[in-house]
């Protein structure tokens, strides 16, 4: 079996992505729809660069990510 492209990695992402973005039954933000696509995504372009396949370590709350961005200590520690 040949291994994939760049391209056919690419396209792979898109036709996922443009399900996903589509379907009127899913629930949440755009932006959640991409999750599971983009892992793929990433896991495949590893493949590519012959990395080993890494593990989901988790995803931090949009709050949080948020208050990390905004640079408030306030928010962003679990206890001060």
């Amino acid at each position: 079996m040949t291994p994939p492209t760049l391209d056919f990695v690419l396209s792979a992402f898109g036709a996922s992505a443009k399900q996903k973005l589509s379907n009127a039954a899913a629930t949440g933000a755009p932006e959640d729809q991409l999750r599971a696509p983009f892992e793929q995504l990433l896991a495949d372009l590893a493949g590519l660069c012959n990395f080993a396949p890494a593990h989901a370590r988790g995803h931090l709350q949009e709050t949080l990510m948020k208050a990390l961005m905004d640079g408030d200590q306030t928010r962003a520690r679990s206890d001060s």
